[in-house]
């Protein structure tokens, strides 16, 4: 058999593949859909026409390529093998090949990531069973009915020739949108505005008396009031941004990345969309997923989380079978050559959502911004040029953590972990630039006058403070004191600084407050900030991992209160207590054997404070439901790929 012969051969069992990948993703989703409600797979970037426009690109495009690649690789070995088998009739060859082309789409690549997996669960079995006779099926089929699969199979290679050319369209020229829909707002109320920075520290910024210049939130502080002492009620997101929509603390509304948002609790945006306001949030966040049910009560939401924009939005995770494994890291390899960018859709986004806010007013917005967060990749003018001089290069901002997981924060040392405080550093100036540009974009309109605006972060960022790096594992001042700043013309005075203690909880009854709106303050840990300031009032923080996380972390369950006699870590699972003295802000001496009196204190604080709580928790999310077991396995890969799980 000449080459010519073969190659043709080939090609057309290969474009089989791809139509039995077409048929094989059909399947997929619509399972996912039935199964799953809908939750696991669509809205993952947002419910608007363009992320639904994106999303189906990207199932057209991702496992039909990766069906296509495979497909041509049996295929040829297939065609090489039979032609060599003399007693075979060339009939006989065609369905040898039909038979390995459609058991490799819908049988090797249909498995679970991890094999072990296929009898975990009778559902996974039973949809790869379905899937293997979608697969044969097709063959039958095509045995059949070979004139029709002939022009079926040429119109699935046209197909996914097309939909790699949109996907690289929209990849490189349309990724980012955001649908503002058309619906005005009723209510008179002015604009409030919540811009979220995802882990900023609170001593980097200028502002907040750090070295790292940020004159945009000085000037958004000069026209508003600056609090110096206020804290996160979790050291990670996702709690902490169910504590800003609700008021209410960790324990109380229960949402800790495997329970979703209680709808029997009351949530900022849906109070404010009773009242008239069209309600917007624009977020940049890998845990932050559909069925977490943050995105509860906006009229329209988009999510350029940048570890599943490159797939346009079609997978969670990396969970299921194996076309959406190697989906997901073909993702990766094309977010690692554009990583910039990708981080740069949402903070773009952020300045044009800013310039639709009216001088009317009537609209909330919820703005998460990712910076200053894992990768550490600030646009190049924020960079010195000696940062990316060491054997990691360009992608120190992004390879050290990987160092880190695999050999502990110690492994990072000298000037690869002077150059990742730098890009940090980096981060939050970009982040100030992409603030100035929101402001000037308000005031441009006219808005600016009429608009309430929140800046707060969700939690810190250790910095080998406390000999460590990152967040969520610790309880320390760096990663649960956050910035805030509330500029609210009419409402807050200007150029104001607090020190009182407050909390991230606080926002929800402080715009309740200053709207007249009135809610059931029963469950509310927060309290309004135009209220006198509590020089008494202790405030707290706290995370437990419930036994999803502690599958992949040790137990960690641990609490913080800052109180007028100091602040206490205390971890549940060891009954350590550490205690720091008031004066000390960056807690660098434990001084508990020496003040007894006050570690007891602010134990009993914590004491009250959880019977409390939970008598709140138990009369007002009784029995929090949690996800799935498809949902939880989703999610821990979330988890790990921002850094939470090891």
């Amino acid at each position: 058999m000449d080459f010519r012969t073969t190659l043709a051969k080939t090609w057309r069992l290969t474009l089989f593949g791809v139509l039995v990948s077409y048929a094989y993703m059909a399947y997929y989703f619509i399972a996912q859909l039935v199964l799953g409600g809908g939750n696991v797979v669509w809205g993952l970037i947002g419910d608007g026409f363009h992320q639904t426009l994106l999303f189906i690109v990207g199932a057209l495009f991702f496992f039909p390529v990766i069906g296509a690649a495979a497909s041509l690789i049996v295929a040829l070995i297939v065609t090489l093998v039979t032609e060599n088998v003399k007693p075979l009739s060339d009939a006989w060859r065609e369905r040898i090949g039909l038979i390995a082309v459609a058991a490799v789409t819908t049988g090797a690549l249909g498995l679970p990531v991890q094999v072990s997996m296929l009898f975990t669960y009778v559902r996974t079995i039973l949809g790869f069973a379905v899937g293997l006779v979608v697969g044969a099926a097709l063959v039958l089929a095509a045995i059949k009915w070979p004139r029709i699969e002939h022009w079926v199979r040429r119109a699935a290679g046209w197909l996914l020739g097309a939909a790699t050319l949109l996907f690289a369209v929209f990849y490189l020229f349309a990724l980012g949108d955001f649908t503002y829909g058309d619906e005005p707002a009723t209510s008179p109320g002015p604009n409030v505005l919540v811009i979220l920075s995802d882990t900023h520290r609170a001593d980097t910024a200028s502002t907040f008396g750090g070295e790292v210049p940020t004159p945009n939130l000085d000037r958004l502080a000069a026209e508003g009031v600056r609090f110096d002492r206020c804290y996160s009620t979790s050291n990670w997101t996702i709690p902490s941004v169910a504590s800003i929509y609700t008021g209410t603390s960790h324990v109380v509304h229960g949402v800790d990345g495997f329970r979703p948002l209680p709808n029997a609790l009351p949530n900022l945006q849906g109070l404010l969309s009773r009242e008239g306001y069209r309600c917007w949030a624009l977020f940049c966040n890998t845990a932050v997923l559909p069925y977490t049910n943050l995105y509860a009560g906006f009229d329209t939401y988009a999510n350029y989380d940048i570890y599943r924009t490159p797939t346009l939005g079609i997978l969670t995770s990396a969970s299921g079978p194996l076309y959406a494994w190697i989906a997901f890291n073909m993702a990766q390899v094309i977010l690692r050559c554009d990583l910039q960018q990708t981080k740069l859709i949402t903070p773009e986004l952020a300045v044009e959502l800013s310039s639709r806010l009216t001088p009317g007013g009537g609209t909330f917005a919820y703005v998460h911004l990712f910076d200053p967060h894992l990768p550490y990749m600030p646009p190049d003018r924020f960079v010195p040029d000696w940062v990316y001089g060491g054997p990691m290069g360009r992608f120190l901002g992004n390879d050290f953590a990987g160092v880190i997981k695999d050999r502990g924060p110690d492994a990072i040392r000298g000037d690869d972990r002077r150059g990742v405080v730098e890009l940090y550093r980096g981060e939050v100036r970009y982040e100030d630039e992409i603030i100035g540009r929101m402001l000037d974009a308000m005031e441009e309109s006219g808005a600016l006058a009429n608009t309430a605006i929140f800046f707060v972060a969700d939690h810190g960022e250790e910095l080998w403070d406390h000999g460590g790096w990152g967040h969520g594992l610790t309880m320390h001042e760096e990663v649960v004191r956050v910035p805030l700043i509330v500029r609210w013309p009419g409402v807050f005075p200007e150029g104001e600084v607090r020190g009182d203690r407050v909390s991230i909880a606080d926002i929800f009854p402080t715009v309740l407050d200053a709207l007249g709106m009135e809610c059931d303050s029963g469950p509310l840990v927060g309290r309004s900030l135009l209220l006198p300031p509590d020089p008494e009032r202790a405030v707290f923080s706290e995370r437990y991992n419930d036994q999803n996380l502690v599958q992949i972390n040790r137990p960690f369950h641990q609490i913080t209160v800052h109180a007028p006699e100091g602040s206490l870590i205390l971890d549940r699972d060891t009954g350590d207590v550490s205690y720091f003295l008031p004066e000390d802000a960056t807690q660098a001496r434990e001084v508990g054997g020496e003040h007894p009196e006050d570690r007891d204190l602010l134990l009993g604080l914590i004491e009250e404070y959880d019977a409390e709580q939970a008598e709140l928790r138990d009369t007002y999310n009784p029995g929090a439901v949690g996800l799935s077991p498809e949902e939880t396995a989703a999610q821990l890969e979330n988890l790990r790929a921002v850094g939470y799980l090891q």
